[in-house]
């Protein structure tokens, strides 16, 4: 409960956690309130107006850890906010061209990740079949490197000219929105004609 002021609390994280307060429940979702984040040695590490979700923060230090929560200012009624200092999860699997998957993001800030092949350079099509909005893909290639970067899934269709080598296509939340899961398939274009 918040009503005016700010309110503390602590928690201990370990030096390698990678984390993000999560926002679970707020009553008034209208008030400006904010929170921070802020480490052993007072630096600030991540913060979010409106009591959005923050950004994923990797831990460097073991310690006691403190979380500020700054009622809006213009406001003495009580706010009810529920946090969580949530892991960040990273979902890995292989993917098979042609094969129709299924996201499973929970968080804001969970990854879904798919890995795959491409024998030889060509044309690859990636479709989605079912509408969440808010929810972004990006490719990289094996040495890490942006093939294509963040799309929104609900886009048409993307045509990528993929060279042989090993690929990563990443699924996310875009920042202020809920979590939304979509089924979704890479096409060969030589293979598959892009009507089905």
């Amino acid at each position: 409960d918040q009503s005016g002021g700010t309110t503390l609390r602590s928690f201990d994280l370990t030096a390698g956690d990678e984390i993000f307060i999560r926002n679970v429940y707020q009553q008034y979702a209208y008030y400006s309130g904010s929170w921070r984040l802020i480490g052993p040695d007072g630096v600030v590490l991540a913060a979010s107006e409106h009591y959005y979700d923050t950004d994923t923060v990797r831990i460097a230090r073991s310690g006691r850890y403190l979380l500020a929560i700054d009622a809006a200012p213009d406001t003495q009624d009580a706010q009810h906010v529920t946090f969580q200092v949530a892991p960040v999860v990273r979902n890995e699997q292989a993917l098979t061209l042609g094969a129709d998957y299924t996201t499973g993001l929970v968080s804001s800030q969970d990854r879904d990740i798919y890995s795959f092949d491409v024998a030889q350079r060509g044309l690859f099509v990636f479709d989605t079949q079912t509408y969440a909005y808010g929810t972004n893909w990006r490719l990289r290639n094996a040495d890490g490197e942006i093939v294509s970067d963040w799309r929104a899934v609900s886009d048409p269709p993307v045509p990528l000219m993929l060279n042989g080598g090993s690929y990563r296509l990443e699924f996310r939340t875009a920042p202020d929105y809920s979590p939304q899961n979509v089924t979704f398939r890479l096409l060969d274009a030589g293979a598959v004609p892009l009507s089905t």
